[in-house]
């Protein structure tokens, strides 16, 4: 591992982690699975709500078993009549366990 993820795996032992952003790839990528590789999980697919996978490039990785992640989605709001990004952001709803 190198960069970022060395830094993931360094201290996903004792701190908690929400590692977000838009990676341009999808979660079948080899970057998606590297980061899950850290013990992140996508919470997306570990979410309460019904919507278990929303698809796109824009992620919110958390440390396992710190989170409950309760919702998932894309924010497809406008602003002015415009999209605020050229793409849907995610957003996720969470807290401590």
């Amino acid at each position: 591992m190198c960069g970022i993820t060395s830094f993931i795996a360094e201290y996903n032992v004792d701190v908690p982690i929400i590692f977000t952003g838009d990676f341009n790839c999808n979660i079948a990528s080899l970057a998606a699975k590297h980061i899950i590789s850290t013990g992140l999980e996508d919470t997306s697919i570990v979410a309460l709500s019904s919507t278990k996978s929303i698809g796109g490039i824009d992620f919110i990785f958390t440390s396992e078993n710190d989170f409950i992640v309760y919702e998932v989605f894309k924010d497809i709001s406008k602003i002015d009549g415009d999209l605020p990004s050229d793409h849907y952001p995610v957003i996720a709803v969470y807290d401590f366990k």
